[in-house]
């Protein structure tokens, strides 16, 4: 992997991977994942067990859609979608939320890039 800078005013505030600058600021990705719930659901259930896979650090619901942060070691959500589709859920949409790079240099320089 190539390695990149995070430079401030002329200073090198950190330096690595794009994974590895990143994991300065967050150590998740939150995914979310359209579904849709049946009368009988039980969300509290299905938080519970989600929030006790490998790697899970918070899950949530919101109207039809499943919220959850997972350590960003984690490379793949497999087991997750498999716990999900295991309740019988149909998944229509996955999109995840990792800060990128400009949002990592917000973060370590308190400042927007000029």
């Amino acid at each position: 992997m190539r390695q990149k800078a995070i430079i401030d005013r002329g200073k090198m505030v950190a330096s690595g991977t794009t994974q590895e600058l990143i994991s300065l600021v967050t150590d998740i990705k939150t995914f979310y994942i359209d579904t849709k719930f049946s009368a009988s659901f039980d969300a509290d259930e299905c938080i519970r067990q989600l929030k006790l896979l490998p790697g899970v650090k918070n899950a949530s619901i919101e109207d039809s859609v499943i919220r959850i942060d997972i350590s960003i070691q984690f490379e793949s959500i497999t087991h997750v979608l498999e716990q999900v589709i295991a309740k019988g859920l149909t998944i229509y949409n996955i999109h995840s939320e990792v800060p990128n790079l400009d949002t990592t240099f917000l973060t370590l320089t308190g400042h927007e890039l000029r």
